[in-house]
C-alpha cells in the first residue's frame, strides 16, 4: 500500500510541476500586476515571486481537490 502511496504522491508532484510550467509565466506576469513592481529582469520580482510561491503552495495542498476542476482559475484566486 506504500508503493501506491509514493507512486500518486510521485504522479500528483509530476502533474503539478507540468501546470507550473505551463501556467507558471501567465501567473507570475498576474502578480508583478497585483504588486505593481516595475519591469525588471527575470529573477528580480522579490514581491511578485514571493506573492506566486504562497498562491502555488496553497493550490498545491488543494491539488487533490482540484482534479477536474480549473488549476489555473485556483491559483490565480489565492494570488488575489
Amino acid at each position: 500500500m506504500a508503493e501506491r502511496a509514493t507512486h500518486r504522491d510521485r504522479l500528483r508532484a509530476l502533474e503539478f510541476e507540468a501546470f507550473v510550467a505551463g501556467a507558471g509565466g501567465r501567473l507570475l506576469h498576474t502578480a508583478t500586476l497585483l504588486t505593481g513592481e516595475p519591469s525588471q529582469p527575470p529573477g528580480a520580482y522579490v514581491r511578485a515571486e514571493a506573492l506566486l510561491r504562497a498562491a502555488l503552495a496553497r493550490t498545491y495542498a488543494d491539488w487533490d481537490r482540484l482534479r477536474g476542476g480549473d488549476p489555473y482559475d485556483r491559483a490565480r484566486r489565492e494570488l488575489a
